[in-house]
């Protein structure tokens, strides 16, 4: 599924998160979306970041950290794809 905004985004992302957690199942969707700079008038915030991760983690066993340049947001960006 494809969205415009961020914030679309991640209320999809908790929507389903929802979902399947009630139903016993496990989450097996993933979000993308600019992180942005120090520059973005809307900044995200990073612990948003780091719940993706841990879930991303927790379906594929591959581990990201928020904020680090070898294991962060491109190199999730750059998994997913």
């Amino acid at each position: 599924m494809t969205v415009a905004y961020k914030n679309r985004v991640i209320a999809y992302y908790d929507i389903f998160k929802k979902q399947l957690t009630e139903r016993g199942g496990k989450l097996n969707v993933v979000m993308t979306f600019r992180f942005g700079n120090e520059d973005d008038p809307t900044p995200l915030d990073p612990e948003i970041v780091k719940g993706m991760f841990k879930d991303y983690t927790a379906f594929t066993g591959i581990e990201f950290v928020a904020g680090e340049k070898k294991h962060g947001e491109d190199t999730y960006f750059e998994d997913i794809v």
